[in-house]
């Protein structure tokens, strides 16, 4: 169900959460992850582009 869709992985402020999640989830086989921030000063911020290339966004809420 998880598998071979792409899925980034939204925290606030990409720098622990979803970083951490992409890192664990990227050694599944089969599953595509990249994760993002939502606040401007985000590591690495949303963008139209990665909302466009996901199937399903996972928030990490904290």
């Amino acid at each position: 169900m998880f598998t071979d869709c792409p899925k980034p992985l939204i925290c606030s402020k990409n720098r622990l959460r979803s970083p951490t999640a992409e890192a664990v989830f990227a050694e599944y086989k089969g599953l595509e992850v990249d994760s993002a921030g939502l606040d401007r000063g985000a590591e690495m911020p949303l963008t139209n582009e990665a909302v466009l290339w996901a199937d399903i966004i996972l928030e990490l809420g904290g």
